[in-house]
């Protein structure tokens, strides 16, 4: 039977040998079901692979048909950022804490691995937000990408920022807070939990914008359509100037009058689940929802 994936990418955290052995050992069942294997680069060096099958993390998501991630959710948050470009769907296998992302266990490999390549599985389409920052002189910068968020915060220093909510062209409020979620259905199990935003199913087209220990205390989380514009814009008068940090990984910083918009990103990312994917259990399961019936 022909294998719905031919050639798979792998990668995963470069700096972490306890992975080894699971890699070796996935590399292993792919080649005998006849799979193409090659890795990202800084996972390779490690293993000293053939340099043939060694691409930097762009080629390797251009090249492959599947992306298998092994860690946790900030590994498949990196790679997602790159595999939208080139519709590269992605798959994880849990090596980190709480895995909202990861769905395949170690000890699953041997039995999922071969099941998903042979065609049965799931798959889901996730949404990213795109972030542009724009000068008071009308400048706009080179736009980042977030699978789970972006966040407005003050930086290093524990302190209030202040800044202007705008949603499509509409003045929403200025507000002094320490900073602002804005959230994915993907990204609102993460930070936007932790501040007291919303869970959204991952079906929803929705935005989450959640004030982060706001000094106003009617303050609330709000939810917006995805397709929605989003424009965040820092007033002269500010004596703090925050930063914009996109999945926790990519950073940005602001000057009096920019304002920063964020989109919905115009591709979505293909997350592949096995057959016996179950969003809610997986609440269950890594929120501690009680027993199950």
């Amino acid at each position: 039977m022909k294998l719905k994936f031919q050639k798979i990418g792998i990668l995963g955290k470069p700096k972490e040998p306890s992975f080894d052995k699971i890699i070796i050992q996935l590399a292993d069942i792919l080649t005998a079901l006849g799979a193409q294997v090659a890795f990202e680069i800084d996972f390779a060096e490690r293993l000293q692979t053939d340099p043939m099958n060694v691409f930097d993390l762009d080629t390797l998501c251009r090249v492959s048909d599947l992306l298998i991630v092994i860690g946790g959710d900030g590994s498949i948050l990196h790679a997602a950022r790159a595999a939208v470009r080139h519709d590269t769907p992605i798959l994880g296998i849990h090596r980190g804490r709480l895995g909202f992302l990861t769905d395949i266990c170690p000890q699953d490999i041997s039995t999922e691995i071969p099941r998903i390549l042979m065609g049965d599985y799931l798959e889901e389409p996730r949404f990213l937000l795109e972030a542009q920052l724009i000068s008071a002189a009308g400048e706009a910068y080179e736009p980042v990408r977030a699978l789970n968020d972006i966040v407005l915060h003050s930086g290093e220093i524990a302190r209030m920022i202040e800044y202007e909510l705008w949603v499509d062209g509409v003045y929403v409020c200025r507000q002094r807070s320490d900073g602002l979620i804005v959230s994915t259905p993907t990204g609102s199990t993460a930070y936007a939990l932790s501040g007291g935003g919303p869970i959204l199913h991952p079906s929803l087209d929705a935005i989450a914008l959640v004030p982060m220990n706001p000094h106003t205390l009617s303050s609330r989380p709000l939810v917006v359509r995805s397709e929605a514009l989003v424009q965040l814009r820092i007033p002269p008068e500010t004596d703090h100037l925050p930063k914009v940090t996109c999945d926790g990984q990519v950073r940005l910083s602001t000057a009096v009058n920019d304002v920063i918009e964020i989109r919905r990103y115009p591709t979505p990312v293909r997350l592949i689940h096995p057959m016996n994917h179950d969003y809610f259990k997986m609440l269950r399961d890594k929120l501690g929802w009680g027993s199950e019936r």
